[in-house]
């Protein structure tokens, strides 16, 4: 049986230096990756990169290409081709790719999109180490080069962003309900189900730029389930909002995230992000989807098998920590019991 690109790419860059992370294959011919971009359409991820490096190229490493979202995006969405900076001269493939790009020799790690023809479909920037930073970058390659952009990255993009979420917390007739319609709406990044002046209550955190809270609010008051709102900033204050400084206590875990606790899909490694998404899908649908397009492909292929699975087979099998520095070994561990 022959193993999905994915993982012949994960198996592969098991061995790859720490400088070039540890989920990516990244081509080492330039000229392969520019012929690989023409026959597939794909732009090229292209990483000049110091190795052996210093630690920043190795923290870009760990930080940004072994990200398990963004490094699978950047092997299924992209031709991922890296060239060895820490050369002189042209008398080496690497160096005369360096002279080809104008790049120098022995620098932080710098990360260029370009097309079949090596043209950049966006502007050079250096300084760009941040998963969110390479994240955005990624996003506008794509749109850059009239490809699409798919949900799972989009969603990360969203749950990236270093600037901090704002908070509103609903007061809801049944925080089930409430948590699963509020956590499909696109802008929010989290909900959290708890207790607040003896009502239930569903805690959104959102990003008040792509979703401002009077269209947050709008959403909820189309909702049966909700009667009501606390915004926790003295500048949010105002209309129906009810000021708060205290936080909501937490409901028990049995009542977090209830429908897709109850799914199979639960023992799936995912983010906040994803498992407000894939909660609100499967208790309410959002707008007649599944939710599986939030999900990478490694994850709708061990969705799939988790939906077809037998109940007894996914005995003793536990719910993952929702954080990134858990995912890739949730999902091999997963993969290892599916098999």
């Amino acid at each position: 049986m022959i193993a999905p690109l994915a993982l012949i790419a994960l198996l592969a860059a098991a061995d790859s230096p720490p400088e070039l992370g540890s989920l990516v294959r990244f081509e080492r011919d330039l000229d392969a990756a520019l012929a690989s971009a023409k026959s597939s359409g794909k732009p090229v991820f292209l990483l000049f990169q110091e190795v052996p490096g210093c630690a920043t190229c190795v923290g870009f490493g760990r930080d940004v290409l072994s990200h398990p979202l963004l490094a699978e995006a950047i092997q299924e969405e992209f031709v991922a081709a890296a060239v060895y900076n820490s050369t002189r001269g042209d008398s080496t493939p690497d160096g005369r790719a360096l002279a080809r790009f104008s790049e120098a020799a022995f620098n932080n790690p710098v990360v260029r999109f370009v097309d079949a023809m090596g043209k950049d479909v966006l502007p050079r920037r250096d300084g760009v180490y941040t998963p969110f930073e390479i994240a955005d970058r990624m996003v506008r390659a794509l749109e850059a080069s009239r490809r699409g952009v798919p949900a799972y990255l989009r969603l990360a993009l969203l749950e990236l962003d270093e600037s901090p979420p704002t908070l509103a917390t609903f007061v809801t007739s049944c925080f089930w309900e409430g948590e699963a319609r509020l956590g499909g709406i696109p802008g929010v990044r989290r909900t959290r189900v708890g207790f607040l002046d003896g009502a239930e209550v569903v805690e959104v955190a959102f990003d008040a730029r792509t979703l401002p809270l009077e269209r947050l609010v709008g959403e909820a008051k189309k909702m049966d389930c909700v009667s009501g709102y606390y915004v926790h900033e003295t500048k949010l204050a105002g209309g129906d909002a009810r000021l708060s400084t205290a936080v909501a206590r937490d409901a028990p875990d049995s009542d977090r995230k209830h429908a897709l606790a109850r799914s199979p899909l639960r023992f799936l490694p995912l983010t906040e992000a994803q498992a407000s998404r894939l909660n609100a899908a499967v208790a309410v649908g959002t707008g007649g989807s599944d939710g599986l397009e939030f999900l990478t492909p490694r994850q709708r292929r061990l969705a799939a098998k988790l939906l077809a699975a037998r109940p007894e087979a996914l005995d003793g099998l536990a719910v993952p920590a929702r954080t990134i520095e858990a995912f890739d070994g949730a999902a091999r561990a997963l993969e290892d019991r599916l098999r």
